[in-house]
């Protein structure tokens, strides 16, 4: 995550793209109510909040509220950005 953040701050990077193989992998693996699943999740939420918290202390992350719709198989629903640092509180 240091990495990504120089990225930003020393080497002129404007985007950068991250890809986390968990926790779809366990749910693939295991079936989605398995308890490896929410451990996976928890550990993703630690990793996402320490990236969030030091864009934040660089000044690289700004938290919005968007809605919006996402038109997905057919069907349209209704989708909201929040940014909550704590996701195993409301999983």
């Amino acid at each position: 995550m240091d990495q990504i953040i120089e990225y930003f701050t020393e080497a002129g990077v404007n985007l950068a793209l991250l890809y986390f193989h968990e926790p779809d992998s366990a749910g693939h693996t295991y079936g989605p109510d398995d308890p490896r699943v929410l451990d996976m999740v928890v550990q993703l939420d630690g990793v996402l909040g320490y990236l969030i918290n030091k864009l934040q202390e660089h000044g690289l992350f700004e938290v919005r509220w968007e809605s919006g719709y996402l038109a997905g198989l057919g069907t349209l629903m209704h989708t909201t950005s929040v940014y909550n640092d704590n996701l195993s509180t409301i999983i």
